[in-house]
């Protein structure tokens, strides 16, 4: 029966006393606050069919079954027992472990400890590594829920300086600032970043002001919105007269009255009393400006625009902001409304990052066969799609659709069968895939992924910033579009203006003749060479033909009649065309040599330092832009089925041919080689720290290019990029990368057969030496496959062919070396071989290694390392 309803006491002394407390009134802790309860000290409420009776603090169900039994069991002697959770650290076997989980099973159950405490019991009783394990989750979760920007400017400082100390940056004081500056609130960054931080400390002191700030204003705010007795006047309508607001009064909490139904006796909840809460939901908006609810005076339908931008700063965000004042009503307003409209404005710049890419498809570009394809992802195509000449230029596959169909929107005239599709293997960085395409002639694009793409893939698309994520083989991959700024138009823009110098063929005349000519001097008494043309298929003879015809027209070769001749042949481009080549090894046998300087690839790329915008112009038919000195024609005779002919132009394939075409591009380039350029044969890469400059470095390499009439390909060019492919190295700001391209050729490179494949492996491999660590060691069996003897091939052959494709698949990013800063050498030296790393800021610039000879290793280990110092130095 319910037979009492009692409150808590107001004399303080007697509450201490009832909450717990002795005679001295020293409360005992009570984790719980003591609030008005109502209680039924019945053996069983289900017994009279009564509901629970609820504590009036609005606690209900476990919460205060919980707190109940906890009042009722503070005197109890069965709960006076020291019983505790048993500690768990990693030394405990599974047989321990399975016991430990029992333990506080019952510990639990015995204790009656409710759900959400158990967590943080266990956690205190874990010791050791497991400690160690559980305080790194806790970090790890706090800061995928926290990120920068979302927390407190003292608890972000304290981070900020544990995490720069902890990785030991070695940055000045202006860059920890600006770094500081980063992960502040959007808010409070914006806020100082009109004053001049020079250091952390300062950006510190003007955050925490700029948080106060915010902080007041907030609780201005917050008080004017849920206060229910402000003493300022109401905002009203003109022409109204104010009604006075009626004082409230606190609740009467003692008008609960009881219901008596067949005996029973129930509690009456329809009028519950009303308390102050100041944390109750606020009431609906109502709009200042008509009175009614449902909408904020900001949001009033009939508003009147408010510029907040001054006419002559029309790039400044968007041009109207809507604040909902207007001059005559501002009287009705809070203060600090202005503020709000700041808010508002600050909102606009941060959006305006990301609308950028609201209108834009996704483009990127796709390495296929060493070649650059322009891709777009369409997520509303309903196929994947790939050009014919595509197709044609990559020697795909085609095979038979399953399910022909046409489609009309890909081409600019007409709609299009598709009756054919092939596999399209492709890459785009470090994602590789293979996909069925269907066959089109396009003019869209060269490939375009729709649907089928993005299901197999499960890539979602994040439309703000037009990315593409999903995950593959346990690798998440972000595709990222291809950038459309203003360095695109400039770059448009400069390409308009010297079309000239790319042309899509080459004019058919004969270039004129240069101070620097190709001379073929032959050694005294050597006798001439006379060789017979190769045997091809008819298909070959062809095609021969073809270009033999097309070089008459052009007039870089004329018919001979040369007592010396050397054989033609073709070989086959990437792009699976054929190019005319002349087997001029006879030739090369009797003609004197000239050492003109090849510039070393280690000396072009540690000019790069400091660069963080790159552009590449490849020549068109470089070498044929050099003429023949006159009177040596008749030495680069060749012949072929058809007839005997002879060149004007410098052909490929003789002794001097790449000394005299360097000697071309430095006289053509020197104004400008050492600065901003660096040249090899017919790769001229253009480099600088800023865009402006770079424009016009650009502008004054085509001038020169057009001076001398040599002619760029433009299907090999690239223009303003961050990063790009200079002779088998990926150059960016951030260093120097493997191809991408080379290193999947390397992994998907078969198990050698013989010692050729061997060879081959081996020379790709060490292309990419300077990338791996211990390289020589690494390799050392399969370098004793090249020796004399038998090929064989076995588990330590296999191992380190492995090992090298594994170190290949995760080469670090070299750092381009600054000469301006200190360097590191770090040597080691074992018993097989020596190797050195030379780093400068505790990034590796370049790897050393070298295999011993049998004599070396016989050294003593101080003769080992002192050895590895002097080589690491002399390299």
């Amino acid at each position: 029966m319910l037979r009492r309803v009692e409150d808590v006491p107001r004399n303080r002394n007697n509450a201490l006393h009832q909450a717990g407390g002795d005679d001295n009134g020293r409360p005992i802790i009570d984790p719980i606050p003591r609030n008005p309860i109502i209680y039924d000290d019945s053996d069983d409420e289900l017994e009279f069919g009564i509901a629970p009776v609820i504590p009036s603090d609005g606690r209900t169900g476990r919460n205060w079954r919980n707190h109940v039994n906890f009042n009722q069991r503070r005197n109890d002697d069965e709960f006076k027992l020291k019983v505790d959770i048993p500690t768990f650290s990693e030394d405990l076997d599974i047989k321990g472990l399975l016991d430990w989980i029992t333990e506080v099973d019952r510990f639990f159950e015995y204790m009656e400890i409710p759900e959400e405490r158990r967590v943080k019991l266990v956690a205190f009783r874990l010791k050791g590594g497991a400690s160690v394990w559980w305080e790194r989750m806790r970090e790890t979760r706090i800061r995928e829920g926290r990120g920068p920007g979302t927390r407190s400017v003292n608890e972000y400082t304290s981070n900020f300086l544990r995490l720069a100390k902890r990785n030991q940056l070695s940055e000045s004081d202006n860059q920890q600032a600006a770094r500081y500056l980063s992960g502040l609130k959007p808010a409070i960054r914006d806020k100082i970043r009109v004053h001049m931080v020079m250091s952390v400390q300062e950006a510190r002191n003007l955050a925490l002001k700029a948080e106060l700030m915010f902080q007041e204003r907030t609780r201005a705010d917050n008080y004017r919105r849920y206060s229910g007795n402000d003493n300022r006047p109401l905002a009203v309508d003109k022409g109204k007269p104010t009604q006075g607001v009626q004082p409230s009064h606190p609740p009467n909490v003692a008008n609960t009255s009881k219901a008596t139904t067949g005996g029973k006796t129930r509690v009456n909840t329809l009028n519950p009393p009303k308390t102050i809460n100041p944390y109750a939901k606020p009431a609906p908006f109502k709009c200042f400006k008509c009175n009614e609810v449902g909408h904020r005076s900001s949001d009033y339908p009939r508003r009147k625009a408010v510029n907040m931008v001054k006419k002559d700063e029309e790039e400044v965000g968007d041009d109207e902001v809507y604040c909902g004042l207007d001059g005559e009503d501002e009287e009705g307003t809070y203060e600090h409304e202005e503020y709000m409209c700041v808010v508002r404005k600050l909102m606009l710049f941060q959006r305006s990052k990301d609308d950028t890419q609201r209108h834009r498809l996704f483009r990127t570009r796709c390495t296929v066969q060493g070649q650059l394809f322009e891709l777009i992802i369409d997520n509303s195509s309903q196929e994947n799609i790939i050009g014919r000449n595509v197709v044609k230029k990559l020697q795909l596959i085609p095979e038979k659709h399953p399910n022909p169909y046409t489609i009309g929107w890909i081409k600019e005239v007409g709609s299009v069968r598709v009756e054919e599709r092939c596999k399209f293997p492709f890459s785009i960085g470090m994602y590789i895939d293979e996909v069925y395409c269907d066959i089109v002639d396009m003019d869209a694009c060269h490939i375009l992924l729709g649907r089928p793409w993005q299901f197999d893939a499960d890539a979602k698309h994040l439309g703000r910033k037009n990315t593409y994520q999903f995950d593959k083989e346990g690798v998440r991959y972000t595709l990222l579009p291809m950038a459309e700024k203003n360095q695109t138009k400039a770059s448009k823009g400069l390409l308009d203006e010297f079309h000239d110098v790319v042309p899509d063929e080459l004019p058919n005349e004969l270039p004129s003749m240069r101070d620097i000519q190709h001379h073929i001097d032959f050694v005294p008494g050597a006798s001439l060479p006379n060789l017979p043309h190769y045997r091809m298929s008819p298909k070959e003879n062809e095609i021969l033909r073809e270009k033999v015809e097309e070089l008459l027209k052009k007039g870089h070769i004329q018919v001979s009649m040369s007592p010396c001749a050397v054989p033609a042949l073709l070989t086959p481009k990437k792009d699976g065309s054929w190019r005319m080549c002349v087997d001029s090894r006879a030739i090369n046998k009797i003609t004197i040599g000239y050492k003109f300087p090849i510039p070393r690839l280690d000396d072009m790329l540690d000019q790069l330092d400091g660069a963080v915008v790159f552009s590449k112009i490849d020549l068109r038919s470089g070498y044929h832009h050099i003429r023949i000195r006159p009177g040596d024609e008749w030495k680069t005779a060749f012949k072929t089925r058809d007839g005997l002919f002879e060149w004007l132009v410098m052909p490929f394939g003789l002794t001097n041919a790449p000394s005299t075409f360097m000697g071309l591009m430095n006289q053509v380039l020197r104004p400008f080689i050492g600065k901003f350029i660096v040249v090899y044969f017919d790769d001229i890469l253009i480099y600088r720290k800023s865009v402006d400059e770079h424009i016009g470095h650009i502008r004054g390499v085509l001038i020169a290019l057009r001076e001398n009439k040599l002619y760029a390909n433009l299907k090999k060019c690239t223009f303003m990029s961050d990063s790009l492919l200079f002779l088998g190295f990926v150059v960016s700001k951030d260093g120097i990368k493997v191809d991408k391209e080379k290193v999947r050729a390397i992994r998907e490179w078969p198990t050698p057969m013989n010692v050729t494949d061997v060879r081959r492996f081996h020379g790709l491999a060490t292309f990419y030496r300077r990338f791996i660590k211990h390289f020589s060691s690494i390799i050392a069996p399969i370098t004793e496959c090249l020796k004399k003897g038998k090929f064989q091939w076995g588990e330590e052959h296999e191992q380190s062919f492995a090992l090298i494709k594994e170190k290949l698949c995760t080469a670090p990013i070299l750092a381009l070396p600054s000469f301006d800063k200190l360097f590191e050498v770090e040597c080691d030296a074992s018993g097989e071989g020596i190797g050195a790393v030379l780093s400068q800021e505790k990034r590796p610039v370049a790897f050393f290694s070298e295999k011993l000879c049998e004599a070396r290793k016989k050294w003593s280990t101080y003769d080992k390392e002192f050895y590895v110092v002097v080589r690491a130095l002399k390299t």
